[in-house]
């Protein structure tokens, strides 16, 4: 068996298993994902799918994952109704941020996301400080340390870039690499 044709032909492994699927070509599937993708804030649970078959999963998750950025933002202001937010940031899929309400919810992402799939294994932290409030330190440090805490619980450990900010937190950042 050519090995080399195998991974220039990345239908062909476990294939079998995708159904109809299989039978359309490859860059029509890719064009599929891509519409999902897309809609992935209107019908959130569009990618669900990938949860059932691990070849669908398989196929895709080279191209979901390609580029993207994982970003949470913690905040140490009263009003916030969530422990913090999260934002995966992908030039394939819209941006939204996800607010986790508290540190079961937290535990939950950090473990079960496939870090290693992430180029760079980073985690962007972005901690927003408030003028308003001078008691959020103290929030904002037992935040940080809990989200540390869960980190080094998780079976991958990424790289945590972190940026404090003030003021009302930007709708993007930009990041530059060292």
């Amino acid at each position: 068996m050519d090995h080399v044709n195998e991974r220039q032909r990345p239908q062909a492994h476990g294939s079998t298993q995708l159904g109809n699927f299989e039978k359309l070509p490859l860059e029509i599937r890719l064009l599929i994902w891509e519409c999902l993708f897309y809609d992935i804030h209107t019908a959130p649970r569009v990618l669900s799918i990938l949860r059932c078959n691990r070849y669908l999963y398989q196929e895709i998750s080279d191209h979901l994952y390609k580029g993207m950025r994982h970003e949470i933002r913690i905040s140490g202001a009263d009003d916030s109704l969530k422990w913090l937010y999260v934002r995966l940031f992908s030039n394939r899929m819209s941006v939204k941020w996800r607010g986790l309400k508290n540190i079961k919810a937290v535990r939950k992402h950090l473990q079960n996301f496939p870090h290693e799939r992430i180029e760079g294994k980073e985690i962007f932290l972005n901690v927003i400080l408030s003028h308003k409030d001078p008691d959020q330190i103290i929030q904002l440090r037992e935040k940080a340390d809990r989200f540390v805490d869960i980190l080094k619980a998780a079976p991958v450990t990424p790289t945590v870039r972190v940026s404090v900010l003030e003021g009302k937190p930007p709708k993007t950042i930009n990041y530059t690499k060292e």
